[in-house]
């Protein structure tokens, strides 16, 4: 038996350093990085609709699969304002045999310390565009387009240290995001939405966890379903029913919020409250509809001080 297990043993390990040496030498042969790094590019550009320029240098590994890497990205709208959002490095997974024929597909991100600031005019607006790829697939879950267009994978998202500032001009009204940390899984564009983040804001520890059933038709207007929740000291909330997105935005379902002090959660917001409220625990439990100006709450049970 151990002369027929010697020779297997030796062919085994023979054919695994040939495969070491086949991904650490062979393959950066034929896969070009400066290729595959303006196709990142593009693909970065096409996905958010923002122009995307990588400043930094290119890096490609292939164990355990292959793996692209960009240092300093930037994301700017076609004015040259203020970039939209930044990126020490961007990673992400792509398909080897797309990539040999100089098409390479990504998948799989993972974000670096990204910066994304989103602002709202006083017209409204925002300044994010909407890339074509999801003008399309809205039009066609409204009902505007024959089908929706096909699904290129997009997989997990992975944030490591980044920061979200919201400005709104019609209010005045900013929030500033720090410390994000999680995974978004989206497939594709078209299959369903999960977040799981944890994030710092106003100096408070939060975890927040959202499922979205159908992205792409809550932004067509149409009615998917929607679970969220957010973990944090000040206040507690879970929902749990649909959401409708669009112009006219709405949720429906049941709510649960909880707030151990009313002066705490008060002080979270930038609000004041008077001293006596200071120990006040507040709880919620309703069921929710509301629309873009209106709220309503049926099953009410308010406790407020027990």
């Amino acid at each position: 038996m151990g002369v027929v297990r010697a020779p297997a043993f030796r062919r085994a390990v023979a054919g695994i350093l040939l495969f070491v040496i086949f991904i650490k030498v062979a393959l950066p042969l034929f896969v070009s990085t400066a290729n595959v790094k303006d196709n990142m590019e593009a693909a970065l550009s096409r996905w958010t609709g923002a122009r995307a320029t990588i400043g930094g240098t290119a890096r490609i590994s292939f164990w355990p699969g292959p793996t692209l890497t960009l240092a300093d990205v930037r994301f700017d709208t076609e004015d040259g304002g203020a970039p939209l959002a930044t990126a020490k490095a961007i990673s992400a997974d792509f398909d080897l045999l797309a990539a040999l024929s100089g098409r390479p597909i990504f998948y799989d991100f993972h974000l670096l310390e990204p910066v994304l600031t989103v602002r709202r005019g006083e017209d409204g607006m925002s300044n994010w565009p909407v890339p074509l790829w999801m003008g399309r697939a809205i039009a066609a879950e409204a009902g505007a387009g024959s089908s929706a267009p096909a699904g290129e994978p997009i997989g997990d998202i992975v944030i490591d240290n980044g920061t979200l500032d919201l400005q709104d001009a019609s209010t005045g009204r900013d929030a500033r995001f720090e410390r994000i940390f999680g995974t978004i899984g989206w497939r594709t564009p078209t299959a369903r939405l999960t977040a799981d983040m944890k994030a710092t804001v106003h100096g408070e520890a939060v975890e927040l966890s959202v499922t979205c059933d159908a992205p792409m038709a809550l932004l067509a207007g149409r009615e998917g379903g929607l679970q969220a929740s957010l973990g944090s000291a000040p206040l507690d909330i879970r929902f749990d029913g649909k959401g409708t997105g669009g112009r006219y935005p709405g949720i429906n379902g049941t709510l649960q919020a909880n707030a151990p002090s009313a002066a705490g959660l008060a002080r979270w917001f930038g609000l004041q409250t008077p001293v006596t409220a200071a120990s006040w625990p507040l709880s919620i439990e309703a069921t929710v509809s509301s629309t873009a100006h209106s709220i309503k709450m049926d099953d009410l049970v308010l406790s407020v001080a027990g």
